[in-house]
């Protein structure tokens, strides 16, 4: 018997990938189809999951068609994905790169209003409370602390009841005059 549709040689299973660029169809070879970082789509999907805080088999679930999967086979699969390196390279790349961004933006933006505030303070055309007001604000920064309640407290020498008695007696008297 032949088979029909099938060159000599060729494997009875799944057909070549394929893609059409331009109007042709191009076939991938072994290893096509991945990005930069050697992972398919669904795999990066999975990463950027997991970056987000997500379990591993949550992120499984949105980054591939589970809907048919047992929990155990979800989780398993999550598993296999998190003991390959590359995915957790890409997965710790990602949360630094979410915390760097994070500290950066709050750095960023106390540099943005403290910039604002000088100008204010400085402006000749702003009124005087507007001046003022930005010069607290400035001041009350915890770099600077010039507006900082400071409570100051002194240590009580042990005196009797007699001597503080006769230390009140005589300031009363040197006020009474």
């Amino acid at each position: 018997m032949e088979d029909k549709g099938r060159g000599k040689g060729k494997s009875k299973g799944k057909a070549p990938l394929r893609v059409v660029e331009g109007g042709n169809v191009v076939p991938l070879a072994k290893g096509q189809g991945k990005g930069a970082e050697g992972l398919t789509v669904k795999q990066l999907a999975f990463c950027d999951n997991m970056a987000e805080n997500m379990t591993g088999a949550d992120a499984y679930r949105k980054a591939y068609n589970a809907e048919n999967m047992a929990p155990h086979t979800i989780h398993n699969e999550a598993c296999k994905l998190l003991a390959r390196p590359d995915i957790t390279a890409r997965i710790n790349a990602l949360i630094e790169r979410k915390r760097m961004k994070s500290s950066h933006d709050a750095a960023r933006i106390k540099a943005s209003v403290i910039e604002r505030l000088q100008i204010e303070a400085n402006d000749i055309k702003n009124p005087a409370s507007v001046r003022v007001r930005a010069l607290e604000l400035l001041g009350k920064m915890t770099d600077v602390s010039l507006f900082t309640d400071r409570i100051e407290t002194k240590a009580v020498d042990d005196r009797s009841a007699d001597a503080i008695k006769e230390e009140l007696q005589q300031r009363l008297a040197k006020l009474a005059g």
